[in-house]
Parts: structure tokens; C-alpha cells; sequence
């Protein structure tokens, strides 16, 4: 087997908003990268993209108990920091 590297990576994030899934025309913004809050408080390591192919029962159920996150603009960060 081939050596592989292996990098270990920080991703700040946080809770999604309406405006991270749709546009402006209220169209939806496929593409997005999110990631689940599981039951138990932690936030699951595996990335999802937003697609057609997504559950929405499950994505709605989610983003009303504010368990869907988002990764951080490097703008938003900035934002903080300057706090």
C-alpha cells in the first residue's frame, strides 16, 4: 500500500441560516456544504452537499432544531476577530 498523507484539518462553522440554502429569487442554492448535529451534541466529522438529491424531511427537521452547520467565510471569521 501506498503511503498516503495525512492532514488533519480545522473548520469553523456555524448554525445555518435560511439565506446559506437560498438565493435572493428564493431559489435554492444547491451545492452548499453543511454538516449535522448528532443527537448527542457533537457535530458529526462527515460533509454533505446540498443537491436535489438531499432528504428534505430530515434537512427540515434539522434546521428547525438548529442542527444543520455551516462553514465559516473567511469574511465572517475576520468579523470576530476584529470583535
Amino acid at each position: 500500500m501506498e503511503n498516503t498523507a495525512v492532514h488533519q484539518v480545522t473548520l469553523n462553522v456555524r448554525i445555518a441560516t435560511a439565506e446559506d440554502f437560498t438565493n435572493e429569487q428564493n431559489t435554492q442554492k444547491y451545492g452548499a456544504v453543511f454538516l449535522h448535529q448528532s443527537s448527542t451534541g457533537d457535530i458529526e466529522q462527515e460533509l454533505h452537499i446540498f443537491s436535489p438529491a438531499t432528504d428534505m424531511k430530515t434537512f427540515k427537521s434539522l434546521y428547525k432544531r438548529q442542527q444543520i452547520f455551516v462553514p465559516m467565510g473567511i469574511f465572517e471569521l475576520k468579523n470576530l476577530n476584529d470583535k
